[in-house]
């Protein structure tokens, strides 16, 4: 996605140079640097993933499950003969899966995707690890089979080439929780907060913890780390065991990168220049006395310092806050704030294309044509079928494929209902369009329901969409349906604050963002020593 940052907030960022030449020099990336296919346990094959990343990640990896050293150390937490028994044989697997998976991955490198091995600890005592590497042809270490072997990892020293993240850390200690006794800034500088499992973020979570492995834990989530002085960035990753990096809505990685290279995405990592999405690529930029989100600011007292913090995206902000020592400070609505008539010509459409009966499945072959405004960009919304449970069955190795030509889009995907009344399970993509209101999108779908071939055409005047939402059957009472959103302008869909704080050692602050469509979007906090 372009800056938009920097392109909708120039003139409040000529005041401050150091912030201008930050996001003029950066660019902003999305991935997924942890999830699952059949490569080890789980299901989808390596094939089928990186084709999903390929549509709407910049970076990504696929994460192989490697090693549980503890998971017979304590006997006060008894785990049954079939849990171990597939996790033993998913590590086998990835061992003798590796040689394939390097090639794949290796091969699937590009100018526009960048890919990054990975494989996956488990741990009782010191909670689940992530282990991201940073160069392409590295091998596997032996599976472990000392009790402490991740801990020995935690311990140090810091190796150049990995970094060692947490992942669903809210979950109780001991239970595969983060253990933040062990937890280690050098080793992990960033920890992934938001995840199929849910947002691990605070006990006020938009996404609570529903997985067979337990609830959420206040102590156990990011503020809980804070507050305890760790400092680190913030990711989230989808954790799909499905092979659907990047699954809308299910967790991702925004990240400011000096470069769209490896390197480039290393360094942002490594200086937490990142942020943790549940699903759009919002772009969030938080600074304190200039100095970027990530940072350690050292002070000797308490002191007055600026705080500027910028939001944009492609859907309507619903609020933006700033979250100071685990309590919100400030707090803007942008939709509340005075009315000011568009005077930008952008507008953004999001199409979902789904709902219909459950368990019947709809494979959709649509084409759309923008008319009369100019096509600037188009943001794809693709789900894999979501599975985090490994023993959850899935055989379908269908995947969405989304592509531009000029003002043309091409959609190919499958939709099979809702699962529930709560679970969203559409396709979609937003389109940027600009040039007023008197253009017209037209939509023309081959879709193939059961042994119906289905065949429509819709037309949707910009005009209308400037107050309301337009949706269309195509085949009467409970069939699948193309749903157009309300147009929002490029006014509501983004924000900023700019306060005076007096800030202590041992202060931390950060900032989330809220939008209309539940998701949302963290910074990494900014920490003073």
């Amino acid at each position: 996605m372009k800056n938009m940052i920097l392109e909708r907030f120039k003139n409040s960022l000529r005041t401050r140079e150091k912030q201008h030449g930050f996001l003029a020099s950066h660019t902003y990336l999305i991935g997924d640097l942890h999830n699952h296919c059949n490569i080890s346990y789980g299901h989808g094959s390596l094939e089928k993933a990186i084709a999903f990343a390929s549509q709407q990640l910049d970076f990504f990896s696929i994460t192989g499950h490697f090693a549980w050293p503890d998971i017979a150390s304590d006997q006060d937490i008894p785990i049954s003969d079939q849990v171990a028994a597939y996790h033993m044989e998913g590590f086998r697997k990835l061992q003798n899966n590796w040689d394939l998976y390097r090639r794949k991955m290796d091969a699937a490198e590009s100018e526009s995707l960048i890919p990054f091995y990975s494989y996956e600890y488990h741990g009782l005592s010191n909670g689940d690890y992530t282990v991201v590497l940073r160069d392409t042809g590295m091998n596997l270490p032996p599976i472990p089979e000392a009790e402490d072997a991740l801990m020995n990892r935690l311990r140090g020293p810091a190796d150049e080439k990995e970094i060692m993240f947490p992942h669903h850390i809210g979950y109780m200690k001991g239970y595969r929780g983060i253990n933040w006794e062990t937890f280690n800034e050098e080793i992990s500088p960033v920890v992934e907060i938001i995840s199929l499992h849910g947002c691990a973020e605070s006990r006020n979570t938009p996404f609570p913890y529903l997985h067979t492995m337990g609830p959420l834990e206040r102590s156990q989530t990011m503020q809980g780390g804070l507050e305890q002085a760790h400092h680190f960035g913030v990711i989230g990753c989808t954790d799909h065991h499905n092979a659907s990096p990047g699954s809308f809505q299910s967790g991702r990685t925004g990240l400011w990168a000096s470069s769209f290279t490896r390197e480039g995405i290393w360094r942002a990592l490594k200086e937490r220049t990142t942020t943790a999405l549940s699903g759009d690529a919002a772009q969030l930029a938080l600074f304190v006395d200039n100095e970027p989100m990530g940072s350690v600011l050292f002070v000797q007292d308490a002191k007055p310092c600026t705080v500027d913090l910028y939001a944009a995206s492609y859907e309507e902000i619903q609020s933006i806050e700033l979250i100071h020592n685990s309590r919100v400070i400030r707090r803007v609505h942008p939709s509340d704030e005075t009315y000011v008539p568009s005077r930008s010509p952008t507008r953004f459409i999001a199409l979902s294309f789904g709902w219909g009966e459950k368990g019947v499945a709809c494979q959709w072959d649509v084409h759309l044509e923008v008319q009369g405004n100019v096509l600037e960009g188009v943001y794809p919304r693709l789900r894999g079928v979501d599975v985090v449970d490994p023993l959850d069955t899935v055989s379908d190795e269908s995947t969405s494929e989304i592509s531009r030509t000029g003002s043309d889009v091409h959609l190919k995907t499958m939709t099979s209902g809702n699962p529930t009344v709560h679970d969203d399970a559409t396709q979609g993509f937003v389109l940027e369009v600009s040039g007023g209101t008197a253009g017209t999108l037209r939509v023309s779908v081959h879709a193939v329901l059961g042994p119906t071939v289905l065949e429509r055409e819709f037309s949707l005047v910009l005009e209308e969409l400037e107050s309301g939402s337009v949706s269309f059957h195509l085949d009467g009472f409970v069939s699948p349906v193309i749903h157009c959103e309300k147009a929002v302008t490029l006014e509501q869909c983004t924000a900023e604050i700019h306060e005076q704080l007096i800030l202590s050692p041992g202060d931390h602050l950060y900032a989330r963002v809220f939008q209309t469509n539940r998701d949302v979007a963290y910074t990494s906090p900014v920490s003073f020593r």
